[in-house]
């Protein structure tokens, strides 16, 4: 191991640390397949390392070799990116499979086309869970590739607001191209398919390149995405790699600026200055025929061959099989799995926790509630149980059951997101204990910052505790960072509710202190001052009178499919919509729209589900209490979204 000059110590502000002396490393990788050969009838093992769970029918030894591989990785992103938090709140389980065949049996769909050309590796992340799925019988540089890439962003979103597209995709193809082997990691690796395409077609010009977005022809047009890639990669390459390092205190810098909420187009100038400049020295460096890159010991404290391994049970591998199966999309093979599973071992948690995922999906609460007890019951220590045990108390209407199972939830695993997003919300249902509410809405927002529609829910809350100087400030920040057409919109109307709030508060202070005026006058008074007693509790029935007048009363709830034509909400979580069934228009309500339960049919839920923002253009199934008398026609109680 070489010993690290002083001067390449990383400073106490540094994203990106210096490291040991560059290396040069030619840009041209040369692949060799190599195919191993496994039983057809192999049983299912469990491998764990100290941050990860490898399930695989390949050998013990390739499942640990996986399990190395993956520790490796994240030792490199430690060293690269000191600051960072590299491990999420939700759990990562990989699926290392023996061959070609054992991946198809799980890929989604979409992916498992006759003759396509199949993948290696893949990714498949969500709120709860996400899992990998890659090959052992292929080389790593087939293999893991997309898997460093998504990982990559995964950890992303646990430390920035969202980055620059550019900035996003350049890191992680950087560290999806790193080599991993026994005793060292590289960083800095040059995909010879990259390097053709920088040097045999003309440079986006810099300015469009920093520009790109999500919706952008340079994101999903064929021809041009490739061209984005490359150069997001090359630019990144340079900036923290090029010239021995030189350039990596100003990609330290615009990091720093961007976790501090300032926004990109002022982050960019701060840090880069002249842009000409650097797309002239970006053109020089993409001609170049050698490029830097660092090598770094592996820095592992627990061996390969220490990793602890067992055999699954049956039962145990057709429930694990059957959750991919269900987050692939593929809902009947995995309720067969989930079936099998319990038939050969009825108190299973996983299977119980899948079939209840599964009754979820499928809007069939009251079995999904029974599985997911049952689930929480037999694993005590599984927060995922707890979880998804709140999810079908909530539906059902049983907010305390709900508010005791995430409480359990975030006790076992206090980063879970969704549970502190979910507590949050239920929280702010309640009276008196809007503070709570607040704590937990911002653990959410700290722990995925990329993810600003936590941000936008303790805006919320700090409005309802009345605290409209505090969210008016939050959500101007938000609006000068936000990314999509979306999140403008939602800081625009937290900023216009706020206003407005603002703008009644003193009438309606005034007339509470009228009112309170009144009442204080009178106490104490003798009889001669019955009359004026008289006036103000009349007024006060009059009130009461108005309020009981001004209750809906509703009627049978029934169900409509359509497509939702428009939505609006207001304040504080008011939301109606119309939805257009069968060639008519009905206009429908959610007084609270935290109370509706919403859900994808034929996928895994989703957390931080925003329906003032997602659900305009969709067809749904509603269901909805009937009401008269009113300017809407239903209250709505669930949103089951189709596909």
């Amino acid at each position: 191991m070489q010993s690290r000059p002083q001067q390449d110590t990383p400073g106490a502000g540094d994203l990106i640390a210096p490291w040991m002396r560059a290396q040069i490393s030619i840009g041209i990788i040369f692949i060799a397949g190599v195919i191993f050969c496994a039983a057809a009838d192999n049983p299912w093992i469990e491998v764990r390392s100290p941050h990860f769970v490898v399930i695989s029918d390949a050998s013990p030894k390739q499942a640990r070799k996986t399990a190395r591989s993956l520790e490796q990785f994240r030792s490199l992103l430690r060293t690269a990116l000191p600051k960072l938090k590299v491990d999420p709140g939700s759990p990562l389980v990989v699926f290392a499979v023996r061959d070609e065949k054992s991946l198809k049996a799980l890929l989604p769909k979409d992916q498992e086309k006759t003759g396509a050309a199949q993948p290696a590796g893949i990714f498949m992340g969500s709120p709860e869970k996400n899992f990998v799925l890659l090959r052992t019988d292929v080389p790593p540089s087939q293999a893991y590739h997309v898997v460093y890439h998504e990982f990559v962003h995964l950890v992303l979103r646990l430390n920035y607001p969202e980055l620059p597209l550019w900035l996003s995709e350049g890191l992680a193809e950087l560290f999806g191209y790193a080599n991993i082997s026994e005793k060292t990691s590289d960083l800095g690796n040059v995909n010879p398919e990259l390097l053709q395409v920088l040097q045999t077609r003309q440079m986006i010009p810099l300015a469009t390149l920093l520009s790109v977005t999500h919706d952008s022809p340079y994101y999903h047009k064929q021809g041009m995405v490739e061209l984005f890639y490359a150069q997001s990669w090359a630019l990144t390459h340079y900036l923290m790699l090029g010239d021995r390092q030189a350039h990596v205190g100003l990609l330290n810098e615009f990091l720093g600026l961007l976790q501090n909420d300032v926004p990109e187009e002022q982050a960019l100038k701060q840090a880069f200055g002249s842009l000409k400049t650097l797309e002239h020295n970006l053109n020089n460096y993409v001609r170049l025929r050698a490029f830097y890159h660092f090598r770094i010991p592996a820095q592992l404290s627990i061996k390969e061959d220490q990793y602890a391994v067992r055999a699954l049970s049956q039962a145990e591998s057709l429930a694990a099989r059957g959750e991919v199966l269900l987050h692939s999309g593929r809902l009947d093979e995995a309720e067969a799995m989930f079936e099998q599973a319990l038939q050969l071992d009825p108190r299973g948690p996983l299977a119980n926790e899948g079939m209840g995922l599964l009754f979820m999906i499928l809007g069939n609460r009251e079995q999904a509630a029974k599985y997911f007890a049952l689930a929480a019951e037999l694993d005590s220590r599984s927060f995922l149980a707890h979880y998804f045990a709140a999810q079908a108390a909530y539906e059902g209407g049983d907010h305390a059951k709900a508010e005791t199972y995430l409480r359990r939830s975030l006790a076992i695993n206090p980063r879970f997101v969704p549970a502190c997003r979910t507590l949050s919300q239920l929280l702010m249902m309640q009276q008196g204990k809007l503070a709570e509410a607040l704590e937990f809405a911002k653990t959410a927002a700290g722990l995925e910052p990329a993810d600003l529609s936590h941000r936008i829910n303790v805006s919320r809350i700090l409005i309802m505790m009345g605290k409209e100087d505090e969210a008016y400030a939050l959500a101007e920040r938000l609006l000068a960072i936000a990314r999509t057409e979306p999140e403008r919109r939602e800081a625009e109307s937290l900023l216009f509710l706020i206003k407005d709030r603002k703008d009644r508060l003193p009438e309606e202070k005034r007339g509470a202190e009228v009112l309170e005026e009144g009442i204080q006058a009178t106490e104490g008074r003798d009889h001669e001052d019955n009359e004026k007693r008289g006036q103000l509790d009349t007024q006060a029935e009059t009130w009461r009178q108005a309020a009981k007048a001004s209750a809906v009363k509703t009627g049978p709830s029934i169900k409509a499919h359509g497509l939702i034509r428009s939505v609006k909400c207001d304040y504080p979580a008011i939301m109606d919509l119309v939805l257009e069934s069968n060639g008519t228009l009905h206009k429908l309500r959610a007084e609270n729209y935290y109370e509706v339960r919403y859900w994808a049919v034929g996928a895994p839920g989703k957390s931080g589900f925003e329906p003032c923002e997602e659900l305009e253009g969709k067809r749904v199934e509603i269901e909805f209490l009937r009401v008269s008398g009113q300017e809407y026609s239903g209250l709505i109680k669930t949103v089951a979204i189709e596909k």
